[in-house]
Parts: C-alpha cells; sequence; structure tokens
C-alpha cells in the first residue's frame, strides 16, 4: 500500500502542505480509476481531502487526475486551490493549476460530497518521464495550497483553465468519499 504524508500544516483558513506519496509504482499499477487519499485536514471549519488517481480518471487515462473533496460543507464559500507537481530534481519545472471559485449557501449542500480539480492535470508521460524529476526514489510530492472564507453569496466557478477544471458533485459513483 502506498504510504502518503502530509507536511507543513497551518492555519484553520488556509492551508499550504506537501503531500507525499511513497511506493508510487505500486500504486500507478492499480487498475484505471484506483485512487489515493491524503490525510484529512481542516480549513475554515471544514474538513478536506486531497485525491489523485495516478493513472487517470474515468475517460482520461492518459492524464494524472488531481481533485480537492469537501466532507460536510453547509455554508457559501469562497475558495481558492492550487495543485502543485514539482520535480525533485529541478525546482523550477514545476507543473501548477489553480483556481477560484464560489460556492453559494443553496448548492453547499448539494457540494458537500463534491469535488473540484482537474481530469487533465498534466499527462502521464510527462509525469513519470525519469528526466523530468516528478518521481524520485518511488516518490512524489504533491503541493496542495488552499485557502475559503465564509461569504454573503456566490456565483460560478472561475479557473485559470475552465476547460480542464472539473466541479462536480459525487454522491453516487466511483469520486464519493
Amino acid at each position: 500500500m502506498a504510504s502518503n504524508k502530509i507536511m507543513n500544516r497551518s492555519s484553520n483558513s488556509s492551508t499550504k502542505f506537501d503531500w507525499k506519496i511513497e511506493n508510487f509504482s505500486k500504486v500507478s499499477h492499480e487498475l484505471l480509476d484506483s485512487d489515493v487519499f491524503s490525510d484529512v485536514f481542516s480549513v475554515g471549519g471544514f474538513k478536506w481531502k486531497a485525491r489523485v488517481f495516478p493513472k487517470g480518471w474515468h475517460t482520461v487515462p492518459d492524464h494524472l487526475s488531481l481533485f480537492l473533496i469537501a466532507e460536510g460543507l453547509r455554508e457559501s464559500l469562497n475558495m481558492e486551490v492550487s495543485f502543485a507537481v514539482t520535480s525533485q530534481t529541478d525546482c523550477s519545472n514545476t507543473m501548477k493549476k489553480e483556481i477560484k471559485c464560489n460556492i453559494p449557501a443553496y448548492s453547499a449542500e448539494i457540494f458537500a460530497a463534491g469535488i473540484i480539480g482537474w481530469e487533465k492535470f498534466m499527462l502521464l508521460s510527462e509525469f513519470h518521464d525519469p528526466a523530468k524529476g516528478y518521481i524520485v526514489n518511488d516518490t512524489c510530492i504533491i503541493r496542495v495550497e488552499f485557502t475559503c472564507e465564509m461569504i454573503e453569496d456566490g456565483s460560478a466557478v472561475k479557473g485559470s483553465e475552465p476547460d480542464k477544471v472539473y466541479f462536480g458533485i459525487t454522491g453516487c459513483g466511483r469520486l464519493s468519499l
């Protein structure tokens, strides 16, 4: 089983941590739709998890898929989320994506088991390329930065690459908690 460790936790309205996934080759040789969860962390009074699909999620088997999952969300929130995979051999080589979104109260309860993230975070061929250094000694490190604050009202998802952002409900199906 893959070991995953969260390092560098901070405050309750924002956090930044490095999610270290050891024995990554064992995880990535599992079936399509196999996933790995980070430890649960609290931000803004709510519990969250990061989730990675090492072989891609569902219809995108050629990409690394990364998501943030809410547990028990019931309030309107303003959120900023970013994931980054940085080379362990060349820190200037980083794949980073971020999104800002507002979740209005009327949809927060529906979003309680929902996710936000990317089905196509990065190509698996690039992620597994030894020359890129994303996986070293069978370990990868995913940086998660996340801020949330309560808001009076919300609107739609706004992201740096909206066509690649997944914002959905996971009450049933493969992406439920």
